[in-house]
């Protein structure tokens, strides 16, 4: 039997044959929402005969009002999502599925998708939340292929795959440092790495054990996902979980595109109580990773009331470490650095003192500084083999030093001198999940605005510039939105 002969069989034993004028439709049921006009019916009609006009050896007319009918789901979807209702029972899911495959419509030619040089990807698999993610839009999002070679480009689409996923359509996304790093190193790749890790977005789906998101909820997630139960989650340590995994590897799509779907979703996604276009949505995206990373460091480093901090690093995270110190009470915060707007801005953020010397000479002129001593806390934030030294030897004995800045060195140099002063080396990748809640309020009320760190915006096409910018220090942190 042919495709669409197939296809016209299927469509009469379920009655949606009706759109094209064979029958009555039955496509909306008992389900109260949007009138025929601005859903399936309305599509179907554009692209099909009259009513009362049976055309069945017109086949493209019959296959174009099957692409009317996953169009106008489509649209209704997005139209219920925003009022919180479901539209479209379960039990057409696996029709349109087939149909989708089979007989999906170009929108230019009219033609069936199948015989064309295009990707047709099927909708949601079975058995998750009927709101899924249905679309003949190609999904794009940000890859790299090797030093300086990133691209945007069409991928597969975002969808579910576990019952503990969420499907999350991104609305704000950012580059980070840290992907600085492979855009400068990166070997060459046939297949690419999808990028990103900070966002915040719109659930569109969840999978059926997913309890505390749900469809229309405004989410941020912290750069990685975790499961929330495992014992290292119930530490706090959110970073290192029994079941988490890194947006971008192993099968899970980066932040820095049109969709992503998030695993172990009851554990990641913390629900924002504000629309998604909401004034603070700068200021709550650092949530998912630099405003955290500057806060951990801060704690690794054990700054508290009365104590004098070094920040080594001018970038986004160090300019959040500022505002995390000063919001634990630090007393005096010395800011290393030498780039003017960046400076000005840790002094707005609460820096007392600046250094922009280097090496051996910023330990000096933080030692002036201190009386001789040294700094209290010192918070390395930017990973490099001399930022860590100098951060080692500022700090006074029985001080602690945060690092969060990724390290480009497998060892960690001076280990005698702060062994035998008695300095704190701790830090790491920040258990963002663990901060987000703590420092939620603070943002939501204006007492901190680490948002001021972003000071590009632009489309997910101009991300590759995006990157390009960071790298040649002509922005602080470039943020995305979709």
């Amino acid at each position: 039997m042919q495709g669409y002969e197939r296809v016209r069989l299927q469509l009469s034993e379920c009655n949606v044959l009706g759109v094209v004028g064979l029958g009555p439709p039955q496509l909306l049921g008992e389900v109260p929402g949007p009138t025929p006009e601005h859903g399936v019916a309305e599509e179907a009609d554009r692209h099909g005969p009259d009513a009362g006009e049976p055309v069945e050896s017109d086949i493209w007319r019959d296959l174009a009002a099957v692409h009317g009918l996953v169009h106008g789901r489509q649209r209704l979807r997005t139209q219920e999502r925003r009022r919180k209702k479901l539209v479209l029972g379960p039990d057409l899911d696996p029709l349109i599925r087939q149909v989708e495959n089979d007989a999906a419509v170009d929108d230019e030619s009219g033609h069936p998708l199948s015989t064309l040089p295009k990707e047709v990807r099927p909708l949601d698999v079975v058995g998750h939340s009927a709101q899924s993610h249905a679309s003949l839009v190609p999904m794009r999002a940000t890859v790299m292929y090797g030093a300086g070679d990133v691209r945007v480009e069409t991928v597969p689409d975002a969808r579910l795959v576990e019952p503990t996923d969420a499907l999350v359509t991104v609305t704000r996304s950012a580059i980070c440092g840290s992907d600085l790093w492979p855009y400068k190193q990166m070997e060459r790749s046939e297949t690419g790495r999808r990028m990103g890790h900070e966002f915040i977005g719109v659930v569109e789906a969840v999978g059926d054990e997913v309890r505390t998101v749900k469809p229309g909820d405004v989410v941020v997630t912290p750069f990685v996902w975790s499961d929330g139960t495992c014992v290292f989650c119930r530490e706090g340590l959110h970073t290192s979980c029994l079941h988490g995994g890194r947006y971008g590897f192993d099968g899970v799509d980066g932040g820095q595109g049109e969709a992503v779907r998030v695993p172990q979703a009851d554990g990641t996604l913390v629900v924002l109580p504000v629309e998604r276009d909401d004034a603070l949505m700068p200021s709550l995206l650092t949530l998912s990773d630099v405003m955290a990373t500057g806060h951990h460091a801060a704690r690794s480093a054990e700054v508290g009331p009365g104590k004098t901090v070094a920040v080594v690093g001018d970038g986004a995270v160090g300019l959040c470490g500022v505002i995390a110190s000063r919001r634990l009470g630090a007393e005096r915060i010395i800011v290393l650095g030498r780039h003017p707007d960046r400076i000005a801005l840790a002094k707005q953020f609460g820096a007392t003192d600046v250094v922009s010397e280097r090496g051996d000479e910023a330990v000096e002129r933080v030692r002036e500084l201190t009386d001789g001593f040294g700094a209290h806390s010192a918070l390395e934030c930017v990973g490099l083999e001399q930022s860590t030294v100098t951060a080692l030897t500022i700090v006074r004995p029985g001080g602690a030093v945060g690092r969060v800045g990724v390290p480009q060195e497998e060892s960690i140099p001076d280990a005698q001198p702060t062994f035998f002063d008695n300095v704190t080396i701790a830090g790491g990748p920040a258990p963002a999940r663990a901060y987000i809640e703590e420092l939620l309020p603070d943002v939501l009320e204006g007492r901190i605005e680490p948002g001021r760190v972003f000071d590009r915006v632009g489309p997910l096409d101009e991300v590759p510039d995006g990157y390009r910018a960071m790298d040649d220090r002509e922005a602080i942190k470039v943020m995305i939105e979709l």
